[in-house]
């Protein structure tokens, strides 16, 4: 399963990125489909030179780093940014392995991407190969360029920089984000907790799940009627 949902992808590829087909994608060009944001049309494969290296770690980042989206290898797109011609790609494992390799090394922190191969009907071993890049939580990532770090962006069908301020702010979000899920596991944790039924389980009345720290039961209406729960002076319930 493709780590990428996107009611908008989908809904110009006509599937999930995991289900489309080589008529999907060379419909792109039948439709005249523009890039956008989320979507980046490339002629050919990633170089091997250092510059072709950097240019597909910078857009897998700047996918990461904006609201995720999809590089379509084997696309060529007009001077508007439509998809003009589909001259496809040659496809074979070891080019997938050295475009993870490409990200591995040069993307910091490492984004989760899929790597997918549309494969024609008519012309095996050639066809399109998609690069799915979901919006990650673990933004912002930034590229590896000579001794320095760049943060990348999607900024409509072009590419550009976080300033100083903006990476600052980015990280703030990060680790508000590593906040906010935690108080939400933790909630989760209550709740289901909190339901358990250990009346006849005297060896979980007490578990250590209640008694650790920042540990709250939220008393329930559906127990306020059990004789077997009281209310804790902390707010909490337990069953007696």
């Amino acid at each position: 399963m493709v780590a990428l949902r996107s009611r908008r992808l989908e809904g110009i590829f006509g599937a999930r990125l995991d289900a489309v087909s080589h008529t999907q994608v060379a419909a792109l060009v039948t439709n005249a489909v523009t890039e956008s944001y989320d979507l980046d049309f490339k002629e050919e494969v990633y170089g091997r030179s250092d510059k072709s290296k950097r240019d597909l770690a910078g857009d897998v980042a700047a996918l990461a780093n904006t609201s995720g989206g999809v590089l379509v290898l084997g696309v060529a797109e007009d001077n508007q940014a439509r998809a003009m011609a589909a001259p496809e790609v040659v496809l074979d494992n070891a080019e997938q392995d050295r475009i993870r390799q490409i990200v591995s090394e040069l993307v910091h922190p490492t984004p989760v991407i899929d790597v997918i191969q549309v494969e024609s009907p008519k012309r095996p071993g050639h066809g399109f190969l998609l690069i799915a890049v979901p919006r990650s939580p673990m933004a912002p990532h930034a590229v590896k360029v000579d001794i320095g770090l760049r943060y990348p962006r999607r900024y409509g069908t072009t590419t550009t920089y976080l300033s100083e301020a903006q990476v600052a702010s980015a990280y703030r979000d990060r680790f508000a984000g590593f906040q906010d899920r935690f108080a939400d596991l933790a909630r989760l944790e209550a709740q289901l907790i909190d339901r358990l039924d250990v009346s006849d389980r005297p060896d979980l009345r007490h578990s250590d799940a209640r008694t650790r720290p920042g540990w709250r039961l939220r008393p329930q209406q559906q127990h306020l009627d059990d004789p077997r729960v009281r209310t804790d002076s902390g707010g909490g319930t337990m069953r007696s």
